[in-house]
């Protein structure tokens, strides 16, 4: 982990009184600061809240707006339920991938 990203965590925790029940905030907080959470991030949040790794993975991979790798600067969502899909939600999807020349995932 580099230097800057341990002492970022650090000081994110430290914010939070490196309390476990502000996992959440704290995730967030270096989310918005990284673009994302790294597996080298969730190793240090959990020793500054006295956490298991599994519970700020857990927390991570629960959460659609959160990641472990980088997203592109806009981030399309897509509902895929029932009335969606009714509705040619197919279509929609088409049209962006057409469009933008990009795929999902």
């Amino acid at each position: 982990m580099s230097d800057e990203l341990t002492s970022a965590v650090r000081e994110v925790c430290r914010a939070h009184g490196d309390d476990r029940t502000r996992m959440m905030d704290i995730v967030r907080a270096v989310q918005a600061r990284f673009g994302c959470v790294p597996g080298s991030a969730m190793d240090a949040i959990a020793r500054a809240t006295a956490a298991h790794r599994v519970e700020v993975e857990g927390v991570i991979s629960f959460h659609s707006f959160l990641s472990t790798r980088a997203k592109g600067k806009v981030i399309i969502r897509l509902c895929n339920d029932i009335i969606d899909r009714m509705n040619g939600v197919d279509r929609v999807a088409t049209a962006f991938s057409s469009s933008l020349g990009i795929g999902f995932g």
